[in-house]
């Protein structure tokens, strides 16, 4: 738990929270000035005026108005219907922070039928204790954003001992800010009991829109961390990112479906349980169809009773342009990386990971890999290049994954000219194809120099057989082009294989800077074939 909270307690201040408009702690000082402090533990800043509840402040404020709540148990179930500022004893302390240990110096609002009800737009609950929600009557949640609401900000709270921790919506007018909270132990009994966020149409009211959930702590939430499973394509989650935070001993840590156009960066995922409802299938990232402009990059994902991440369709179509990029991955006992048969559509990068060994991922297309488990019936992962270190340069004390770029290889070759060698290429060989397909629409020009960045970097490794191994790609790519054009154009493979004797006698004696090796596969297949091919 210490390493826990190390990943928040050492964040730089300028990095604690998205920007929350002008400030009206100005203002504040020059009222406190000239009205005398309230003897009442909540108080309207704005007016001056104490009262002994939350929900009577509440009801007697102005849209704007900030009010503060001292240190002490409040039994009540809060209605925001004002776009109001709350400010408890915690106010701009992470809930993950070490120094939240002492019940007796939190704002505590402890209800069996939700703490908090938001049912206005620009609300912000900032620095609580929100727990005891036992019972289904508003959703079992310890804070409840209504429907067609926008801006509420959740922020430096302990959201604990729910049913369900956050019940999530926004129209996308303005952004929701969940950030800096402790989500732990929303396991009270009843329906989706164990999710620390949850969000699906008819909690939104429709579509999710624009949401920041940033520097939160998961921690023993038995079902899913962050859930966001509406059933309906048309009233699915959009613009959603999820940045920087601490999942540890959580089921689902991420539980994704419709949702479109999703950052899930720089987060720390650690010890993934499977929830009983779901046995052996979970993941630590689980697409679950119809989730399409998924970005997962720079995450540690480590240690899981079953997938790092899973991409499959659970009656709601196949996922697509997902990309999965410099993460660690490693400690699945079922797989790294599984794409359910049918679940995916297109080819999948998954360039530029370290799947817990220097040798890559274990995988048929992998000779010799020994690392995580890519369970990939159908080929459609591109895995080369991978990192063959687990160096992570992330800041100190901050979660996520940067990895050592000058540790890619792409193949585990040992020997030139063998038969094990030229199989290894062979995985190569189907990456360089569909980069070329990935650039196509860039242009010729960078697509033939970023297929030369790869094509060097893929053998720069091996300086003893550099020249041997480019060889043995040219003749295999060579090979596959003309495999293709026989099948699918009928053409004439004379010029080729010309023009491959050439550039082989032109390597064995000078040997190509990146940008030429690329620029001479390119010319070599035949630049115009490529592209009609692709």
């Amino acid at each position: 738990m210490d390493d826990i909270w190390s990943l928040f307690s050492r964040r730089p201040a300028a990095q604690r929270r998205a920007p929350k408009g002008t400030s009206r702690r100005l203002h504040l000082e020059q009222l406190e000035e000239r009205i005398a402090p309230s003897a009442d533990p909540v108080l309207d800043v704005t007016t001056g005026k104490g009262y002994t509840t939350i929900q009577a402040a509440i009801d007697a404020a102005n849209n704007g108005d900030i009010i503060t709540v001292a240190p002490g148990t409040y039994n009540e179930s809060v209605y925001l219907n004002k776009s109001v500022t709350l400010e408890g004893a915690q106010y701009g302390v992470a809930g993950s922070s070490s120094s939240r240990t002492n019940p007796a110096n939190e704002s505590i609002v402890d209800n069996d039928d939700t703490p908090f009800q938001v049912a206005a737009s620009n609300v912000t609950i900032d620095g609580f204790a929100i727990e005891g929600s036992a019972t289904q009557n508003n959703g079992g949640f310890g804070v409840f954003i209504g429907n067609n609401v926008s801006g509420t900000h959740v922020l430096d709270n302990i959201i604990d001992n729910n049913i369900i921790g956050l019940g999530l919506a926004n129209t996308g007018a303005s952004q929701a800010v969940v950030q800096d909270n402790l989500f732990l132990d929303n396991n009270n009994p009843g329906a989706s009991s164990g999710t620390a966020i949850y969000s699906d149409q008819n909690v939104s009211g429709g579509a999710l829109k624009n949401v920041l959930i940033d520097h939160n702590a998961f921690l023993d939430n038995q079902n899913a961390g962050i859930e966001l499973s509406s059933t309906d394509p048309s009233e699915g989650a959009s613009d959603i990112t999820i940045t920087n935070n601490v999942f540890d001993s959580n089921a689902q840590d991420l539980f994704l479906n419709n949702t479109t156009d999703a950052t899930i960066a720089n987060n720390s995922i650690l010890s993934t349980i499977s929830p009983a409802s779901d046995g052996a299938g979970s993941a630590a990232i689980g697409l679950y169809g119809n989730d399409n402009n998924i970005s997962i990059l720079n995450n540690v994902l480590q240690n899981g009773t079953a997938y790092g991440i899973r991409i499959g369709d659970f009656n709601t179509g196949p996922s697509s342009n997902i990309a999965i990029t410099d993460n660690s991955i490693a400690g699945f006992a079922a797989a790294g990386l599984r794409l359910d048969p049918g679940g995916y559509s297109g080819t999948l990068n998954a360039t530029g990971n370290y799947w817990g060994a220097a040798t890559g991922p274990t995988s048929p297309n992998n000779p010799g890999g020994t690392g995580s488990v890519l369970d990939d019936a159908a080929s459609q992962v591109v895995f080369a290049p991978w990192l063959s270190s687990d160096a992570n340069s992330a800041p100190s004390g901050q979660p996520g994954f940067v990895g050592d770029s000058a540790s890619l290889i792409s193949s585990n070759s040992s020997s030139s000219g063998s038969t094990a060698t030229r199989a290894d290429l062979q995985q190569q060989v189907f990456s360089d194809l569909s980069l070329a397909l990935q650039l196509q629409s860039s242009g010729l020009d960078q697509a033939q120099q970023q297929f030369g960045t790869w094509f060097y970097l893929a053998y720069s490794q091996s300086p003893p057989n550099a020249v041997s191994l480019v060889l043995d790609e040219i003749e295999l790519t060579a090979e596959t082009i003309m495999a293709l054009e026989e099948t699918m154009l009928g053409m004439s493979n004379t010029a080729l294989l010309g023009n491959l004797a050439g550039l082989e006698s032109a390597i064995s004696d000078n040997p190509l800077t990146p940008t030429q090796a690329g620029q001479q596969l390119l010319s070599l297949t035949g630049a115009l074939v490529v592209a009609e091919l692709l």
